[in-house]
This record gives structure tokens, C-alpha cells and sequence, in this order.
């Protein structure tokens, strides 16, 4: 969380205005906490948009494109480790 959004949680409590920016707030009465057990959950008090669903096959080409990167990569540390004798 950065300090603009802690700034922007001050704000919405100290004036009761919510706003729709990037942290969503919303004023909880404590009888409504009351009723919901004392629960302090965010996820009971404010709904947040679903996640975005993955392609599956672009993620495991992309996984599969950064492994090839990794292997090149300690091949080469391989190389320059064994050049200046550690390997």
C-alpha cells in the first residue's frame, strides 16, 4: 500500500466521501460489524472486481519463453565461472 493510498484512506474516514479512486473504501456502522461477528474481513465489507482470467497457453508460452532465458543465462554464468576457475 503506498502513502497515497493510506492518504486517501484518512481521507474517505475523515469525510465520509469515498470517491472511486484506486483503493475502494466504504464507511461501516459498527452495528453492521456487530452483526457480521465482529468479523473484520475486508472482503465482507467491499466487493472488488473479479480477477482478470489468464489465457492458459499464452501464460505456459510465456513461462516456457522465461526458462529458456534462465537456461541461457546460467549457461553463460556456467561459461564465465568456469573461465575464471570455479568451475
Amino acid at each position: 500500500m503506498s502513502t497515497g493510498d493510506v492518504e486517501e484512506i484518512l481521507a474517505a474516514y475523515g469525510t465520509g466521501d469515498t470517491g472511486d479512486g484506486p483503493v475502494p473504501a466504504r464507511l461501516v456502522e459498527h452495528a453492521e460489524i456487530k452483526e457480521n461477528g465482529w468479523d473484520l474481513n475486508i472482503g465482507r465489507y467491499l466487493k472488488t472486481a473479479a480477477a482478470k482470467t489468464a489465457d492458459v497457453s499464452t501464460a505456459l508460452a510465456a513461462l516456457r519463453e522465461a526458462q529458456q532465458g534462465l537456461h541461457q543465462a546460467e549457461a553463460k554464468l556456467d561459461e564465465r565461472l568456469k573461465a575464471a576457475g570455479y568451475a
